[in-house]
């Protein structure tokens, strides 16, 4: 991917290795919602082992995902109405069940 002049004066935020000694192999990857830069293989690496989020602003670029107990579940409610502090018509209200028992 192309790297304009303001990126080829910054550090790669995961390696903190200059982006002006970015290869073909390895090249400058900007994500696409928020607009941040790494090494491809950092962001890559940090998606696999962490989650599918840009690690400076948080924008998700995939589903999160994470251990819950079998048999859990989330559902979610839209309900007419303010909530106390906010300028709202409606608001969310999520509800888990989560089983007793030890997860392992």
């Amino acid at each position: 991917m192309p790297v304009n002049n303001d990126e080829e004066d910054k550090a790669c935020p995961v390696c903190m290795e200059d982006f002006s000694n970015a290869t073909s192999e390895d090249p400058i990857q900007k994500l696409e919602k928020c607009g941040h830069s790494f090494h491809q293989s950092c962001i890559q690496e940090t998606f696999k082992h962490t989650q599918p989020q840009c690690p400076i602003c948080k924008t998700w670029y995939g589903i999160p995902k994470g251990n819950q107990p079998r048999g859990s579940t989330m559902k979610y409610d839209k309900i007419k109405g303010a909530v106390p502090g906010f300028d709202c018509k409606e608001h969310i209200r999520i509800s888990y069940y989560i089983p007793g028992g030890i997860q392992g």
